[in-house]
């Protein structure tokens, strides 16, 4: 399989529940994904490594349950925009 169709999925899912933003006090791009169940979030970053793309699971901020996934560097930031 190619990763024409993992990419057109993640697009939606980021369009559908993601967030981009920019962070004037540290001029950088935000990419993240806020999930409350672990094994999803698994699942994305799996998806995301086969197209290439690294990414970062982490508590989300105030320490409530679920996990975020970000897409961290401009390299894998513009890889994933293309």
């Amino acid at each position: 399989m190619g990763t024409r169709q993992p990419r057109l999925f993640l697009r939606r899912l980021w369009r559908a529940a993601g967030l981009i933003d920019w962070d004037e006090v540290s001029r950088t791009c935000q990419l993240t994904l806020d999930v409350r169940q672990r094994r999803v979030v698994d699942d994305v970053a799996r998806l995301m490594l086969s197209c290439n793309l690294m990414c970062e699971i982490e508590a989300p901020p105030g320490g409530g349950n679920g996990r975020r996934l970000s897409i961290a560097g401009a390299a894998q930031q513009l890889c994933f925009l293309d």
